[in-house]
Formats: C-alpha cells, sequence, structure tokens
C-alpha cells in the first residue's frame, strides 16, 4: 500500500501535465419561467440527499472509507455508490445548498461522506479487494461507474485533495484503455449493445474533461464520437455508409437498432432501453456548461428514437409496454431527464409538456415519504435506482438552465402506428392506448389513456396460458399467422398462435377507439391430458401507495358488488356475461364450461402491485382429442 500511495503522490505532482487544470465550467442565470421547476427540483433532489445519506456507513470500522451499500464489487455494490457520490457532488457544487433539508453543512457532506465513500472507491478499483474479495476494475460496466466517479471529481475540482484526485484520473485512465484497441459491439435481435455502447462512450467523455492537456486527448475525443454513433445507428446507416460529423458509419460493424428505430432488449421491444440513448445524450449540458457548441453527433438519430417514445407516452410522463415490463412500471422520474434534454436541447415542445408531467408526478411521490425518497422501496427491486433518480434530476437542474423560451404547444398523437420491425401496432385515442406485439413476446394490451391505467403490462396479457396434467409452467407460445389490416384509428387483427404443438388459438381482434373487440377460438391439434386453460387473462394493477390509484379494485358482476383490497389475496370466481372493474367495462359470450377469475396478489413483484383477472378459465377432467373446440370466447372492453 506504501508504493501504491508514493506512485499516487508522484501522479499528483504530474498532474498540470495530465491536464488537472481540467475544463472550466459555469452555469448561466436561469430563465424566469423555468426558475419554479427549477427551484423545487433541487429541493426534491435535496430531500433525496437525505434519504441516501441515512444509508451511508463506516467500512471494516475505518472512518476514512465509507460507503452504503455491501462490500461487493459488481453493479448493485460500485454503481450506487458512485451514484450517489456524484449526486452529493452536485450539491456541493451548484445551486444554494439546503443545508436544513439534506440535514448536514456543505462541509460535512464533503469530509464525512463524498471523500471518504471516493476513498472507499477508489480502493477498491484495483489495489483492496470489497469484501466479496475481488476489485471492481475492468468489468462489464465498470466504465460508467467510473464516469460517474470522474463527473464527481471534475464538480468538485479543488475541493479534492491532489492525491484523490490523482486516483481518480488514474481509474479513468484506465478504464478508457480498455477500448483502445476494441470495436463497438452489434446486437439487433435479442439483446442490443446501444445500451452499453452508450454508457462505454462516457469514459472517453469524461477524460477529456478531467485532462484536457493529456496526450491523449485527441484519441479519447475521436472514441467518443464513435462509440457514441455506434450506439444508437440502424441497420440502414450503416449499409448506406451515411457520414456524421466527419464519420462514416459504414466502417461500423452493424447496427444496434432497427429501422423503424425501435430496439430489442431483455428478448423484447423495450421503451426503457429506447430512453438509453441519454446516457451519452446528458453530456449536451457538459458542452454548453463549457461554452462549447453542442456536437450533432450526440443528436443522432435522438428525435427519431423520441417519437416512437411519444407514442408509448401515457398522461402522466410515464409510458406503455406494448411488449411487457420486466422492470419497474412506474419509472416516471426517470424519464424526466430525457424529457427535459429534448425540450432543452432538441427544441421539442411536446418533450417539455411531457416534462411537466412526468415531474409533477415526482412531487407527488416524494410527498409520500417523511424520509425524502422519491421510489418507495417496492417500487424498485434493483439497488441502483435510489442514486441513480439522484443523478437524473440533478442534470435535468442543470439543463433547465439552457432551456429557452419554449411554447407548450403539445399535440396528442392520435390513431394507429406500426412499428414493422419492432411488429408492433398501437392504437392511440382519448381513452385506449391499444397495443399487439406479434414478436419474441405476443401479447395484446388495452392501456387506459389515463393517469389510472388499470392494466398492467404483464408479459402474454391477452394470451394467457395453456396448461398440461402436471406440468411445471405454461405451454409456450409461438406466433403461427398474423393478417393486419389497418385505417387511421382502427385496426383489425387475425392473429394465430400455438401453444405447444397441442393447442392452436386464433384471435380476431378490432381495436376501436373507444373499445377493445376479441373473438378467441382454442383447438386442440394433438391428442393431450390438458390441466386448465387460462386465456383472455389480464394483469390489473392494485397498490395501496401508487399515487394515481386508490388501493382497491371493485368488480360488480350479475347483482354482485365486491372489493378487492390491495395485497389482499383474494381470489373471486364467478360466471357472468359482463363485469364492470372500476371504470372499465367487459361484455362476455362464451361456448363451453368456463368461469372468470380474479386473483387478488399478497406482494410486490416487479416494482408493482399486479393482480389478474382471468375472463376465459377452465379446468378439465379429461383428455382432449386433436381437432376438438376446447373455447370458443368473445368479449369487449370498453369504458
Amino acid at each position: 500500500m506504501k508504493i501504491k500511495n508514493l506512485i499516487f503522490l508522484i501522479l499528483a505532482s504530474l498532474l498540470p501535465v495530465y491536464g488537472w487544470c481540467s475544463i472550466q465550467f459555469q452555469l448561466p442565470e436561469l430563465s424566469g419561467a423555468y426558475r419554479p421547476m427549477a427551484d423545487e427540483l433541487y429541493h426534491i433532489i435535496s430531500r433525496q440527499a437525505h434519504y441516501r445519506l441515512q444509508q451511508v456507513r463506516i467500512h471494516r470500522g475505518h472512518p476514512d472509507m465509507k460507503l452504503l451499500t455491501p462490500s461487493i464489487h459488481g453493479e448493485h455494490g460500485i454503481r450506487p455508490n458512485t451514484g450517489a457520490i456524484l449526486g452529493f457532488s452536485f450539491l456541493y457544487r451548484f445551486g444554494d445548498y439546503e443545508e436544513k433539508t439534506v440535514g448536514i453543512s456543505k462541509e460535512e457532506l464533503l469530509t464525512e461522506y463524498i471523500i471518504p465513500m471516493i476513498n472507499y472507491v477508489t480502493a477498491t478499483y484495483e489495489s483492496m479487494p470489497t469484501d466479496d474479495g475481488r476489485c471492481w476494475n475492468k468489468q462489464w460496466q465498470s466504465a460508467h461507474w467510473a464516469y460517474s466517479l470522474g463527473k464527481a471529481t471534475w464538480y468538485l475540482g479543488e475541493a479534492l485533495p491532489e492525491e484523490l484526485k490523482a486516483k481518480v484520473c488514474y481509474l479513468v485512465r484506465k478504464e478508457a484503455e480498455r477500448f483502445y484497441q476494441s470495436e463497438p459491439p452489434h446486437r439487433i435481435k435479442n439483446d442490443t449493445a446501444a445500451e452499453e455502447n452508450a454508457w462505454n462512450s462516457q469514459i472517453f467523455h469524461v477524460a477529456s474533461l478531467l485532462m484536457p492537456e493529456n496526450p491523449e486527448y485527441p484519441r479519447w475525443q475521436e472514441l467518443f464520437r464513435k462509440w457514441v454513433l455506434s450506439s444508437y445507428v440502424t441497420e440502414a446507416d450503416v449499409r448506406e455508409g451515411k457520414v456524421v460529423d466527419g464519420f462514416n458509419l459504414g466502417t461500423l460493424g452493424g447496427g444496434n437498432i432497427y429501422d423503424d428505430y425501435t430496439l430489442e432488449n431483455h428478448d423484447i421491444v423495450h421503451p426503457d432501453y429506447m430512453t438509453a440513448f441519454i446516457l451519452s445524450f446528458q453530456t449536451a449540458v457538459d458542452y454548453r456548461m463549457t461554452q462549447r457548441e453542442i456536437p450533432s453527433f450526440l443528436l443522432f438519430n435522438i428525435p427519431q428514437i423520441y417519437a416512437n417514445l411519444k407514442w408509448f407516452a401515457t398522461p402522466d410522463g410515464g409510458m406503455t409496454y406494448p411488449s411487457g415490463q420486466d422492470w419497474g412500471l412506474f419509472r416516471n422520474p426517470d424519464w424526466l431527464i430525457n424529457h427535459v434534454y429534448m425540450a432543452a436541447f432538441a427544441h421539442d415542445s411536446d418533450a417539455w409538456h411531457y416534462a411537466k408531467e412526468s415531474f409533477e408526478c415526482i412531487r407527488l411521490m416524494q410527498k409520500r415519504h417523511d424520509a425524502g425518497n422519491i421510489y418507495s422501496e417496492d417500487e424498485t427491486e434493483f439497488p441502483p435506482t435510489q442514486s441513480d433518480i439522484f443523478v437524473y434530476l440533478a442534470q435535468a437542474w442543470q439543463a433547465l438552465h439552457f432551456t429557452q423560451a419554449i411554447k407548450d404547444d403539445w399535440k396528442p398523437l392520435r390513431g394507429v402506428r406500426q412499428f414493422k420491425n419492432g411488429k408492433i401496432l398501437l392504437n392511440k385515442s382519448d381513452r385506449f392506448i391499444h397495443s399487439l406485439c406479434y414478436g419474441n413476446q405476443i401479447m395484446f394490451l388495452p392501456t387506459l389513456n389515463a393517469p389510472d391505467r388499470v392494466f398492467d403490462a404483464s408479459l402474454g396479457s391477452g394470451i394467457g396460458n395453456v396448461w398440461l396434467k402436471g406440468a411445471e409452467s405454461p405451454l409456450p407460445v409461438t406466433l403461427k399467422n398474423i393478417d393486419v389490416e389497418s385505417e387511421k384509428d382502427a385496426y383489425k387483427v387475425r392473429l394465430t398462435v400455438m401453444h405447444g404443438s397441442q393447442v392452436e388459438a386464433t384471435y380476431f381482434i378490432q381495436a376501436l377507439p373507444e373499445r377493445l373487440e376479441v373473438k378467441e377460438v382454442l383447438k386442440a391439434t394433438e391428442d393431450c391430458n390438458l390441466e386448465s386453460v387460462q386465456t383472455a387473462r389480464f394483469g390489473v394493477l392494485n397498490d395501496s401507495q401508487w399515487i394515481r390509484e386508490q388501493g382497491m379494485r371493485t368488480l360488480e358482476y350479475e347483482g354482485q358488488k365486491q372489493t378487492v383490497r390491495a395485497l389482499s389475496g383474494k381470489v373471486l370466481e364467478f360466471q357472468t356475461g359482463w363485469l364492470n372493474l372500476d371504470k372499465v367495462k367487459f361484455h362476455i359470450s362464451k361456448s363451453g364450461n368456463s368461469q372468470c377469475r380474479y386473483e387478488g396478489t399478497s406482494r410486490y413483484k416487479a416494482g408493482r402491485a399486479t393482480d389478474v383477472l382471468t375472463l376465459n378459465f377452465r379446468e378439465f377432467s379429461r383428455s382432449v382429442h386433436k381437432g376438438e373446440i376446447l373455447s370458443e370466447f368473445a368479449y369487449t372492453i370498453s369504458l
């Protein structure tokens, strides 16, 4: 350790050579129009900091090292710490520090939290293993963590000891060097490389900010451009050899997003990963803070991606998920930075509308918690979330300083949109966002175009499940055929899917502005022993914590009125030709001995509480034969 410290002291003495003059930055005065949001946002960030500070603890009895997670080397052990360091450093450097809100003085924040946390993270980079016996350097996401640490160091500047600045500059350079001989990866199907290329691009940017006089500066600038462009490049861009800011996209190995500007991650078309352009685009504010023009490559394909996201947008600044959502559903706070950046730097007036809606959601979410946290502990299962949101809001606050007068000229999107590469159909009206996905995930979803969307983006929505006797999982669903007819404000679909090789399901779906009409025919294609059919199956959101829900759902059917409270685990089974679920109406016609089933959940999963409504629930006490019609079922969903 003594030798290591000596090396860092030598590096500190060489900082002028390596550019610890860093690029200087400043923020302009806020426009009066954006000051109310900026002031309240700063207060929100300060409250989130208060909450996060309560989790910081001393490492191994050494008060000069602190962290807020278990001491582990991976994403869940390092990313929350580097994110919090960046958030705390923002408060130290920018704005009118709110000592009463944060709970400690500005100097205490620096000396008792920021510096000890940087000590821990720099020590565990390659010299001192974490408690799981490994250091965190040279990992899949380590460039992203190093970026956060480097950005914090850039903010703090002379407030940090020279030795500590040297350590940060050292690990930033080491992470940048990892990619000198690498080509940006490219993947279209199932698991795009867009997000990882975007966060890896950050390391070259922050190295340039910290060390502008380093001999590697020109290389960092060149690689930053290359990795940014590789992140959200289409296959057509590469094929055509399009040139952007002097860089020929034809030299890249391939695309990372489809030509219709959708992308796949986690085996689905995933709007969350379409928003990940912010990982590189967030550097735009650094250019403006250093009195430089934003390079055009930072905006490459971003307006087109954001135009798609507006089709997925819900009224509260969130999104619907036509292919399902495996992360938290109510990620509205995370998207504020996307909306603000598109308003500030892409001059998108729709973006300003969604920014305001997202901001209102953040306000209401934080008001639930005296501790100051925005997300409740149940709303996220991802440990970095509570630090990430801290950073996103801070950078949105910075961007507001560069936002010029934008007219809120929001024009809500209405009508049908088909994403042919992404294999998604949308029909967006005043009442519904009807969606149908026929790609890796096959499902249809009638999201209410309202703050309370009622229906969850559950995987397999609408389609449901078929179970064989004794099976541990339902039969896999695959696409057999689809025919689409679309008009301006409606689409008709004939959809045929297979449940394994045993059951064929044919759907006739008509998505109209005011209702969804579905006819379903299930037919056995093999002799088999079925346990149950559970189709026309929809997730129903039911959460007492979420700001847009009441903590209960009321069902009315055939003279009955039942209330299912959140997390009650209550199960209802009934036969009916009609059903009211709060303000949603179901009209049902069927053949066969099936019933409706409502299953209240008793736990949170993926950050939300989701009950399940199955309109066509049938159990089998006998074997079925090839060619047998198992059920014919039709229903309408309206308001």
